[in-house]
């Protein structure tokens, strides 16, 4: 019986520590260089939130919801608009230059009225008459892209 173990011992490749030598493994190539995972990956990490999925978002959500303080009401509220503020950092409005991001018509226009007047919201430029569309739309637009994640905000 001592024999068939030392035939073992022979037959498997290992270093002083136990290791697998290269190629004994199942991988037979053994682990290619830098594949190993240098930092591991935390979830709902706002600093990668750009690369988040589904999961990621709706784990931010619950973790913004547990940290708030009030009853649940608030505390859903609070972690919704957490959501909807991350949201529309990292989906910008579209705007074309020289040209209001609501209504696509010039923002300098000649002798223009206190309604015309340019003012920049949201990264974007709209007229001041166009204000409270161009904020009502980018919340909405918030709302349904939070809601594809599988996150309800609010009355839908």
């Amino acid at each position: 019986m001592n024999d068939d173990i030392e035939t073992l011992r022979d037959e498997v490749p290992r270093d002083a520590r136990g290791r697998w030598h290269r190629g004994a493994s199942g991988n037979p190539a053994g682990r290619p260089s830098g594949s190993k995972n240098k930092r591991p990956r935390r979830r709902a990490d706002p600093e990668r939130a750009a690369a988040w999925s589904r999961h990621d978002w709706r784990v931010f959500y619950r973790l913004t919801a547990r940290r708030a303080k009030g009853n649940l009401a608030e505390k859903q509220a609070a972690a919704a608009s957490e959501c909807i503020a991350l949201w529309l950092l990292l989906n910008p409005a579209h705007q074309q230059p020289g040209l209001c991001a609501q209504c696509a018509k010039p923002l300098d226009v000649p002798r223009s009225t206190v309604n015309g007047a340019p003012i920049r919201a949201d990264g974007a430029w709209v007229h001041w008459g166009c204000l409270p569309w161009f904020l009502f739309s980018r919340w909405g637009a918030a709302r349904a892209g939070l809601q594809w994640l599988g996150i309800v905000v609010g009355d839908m």
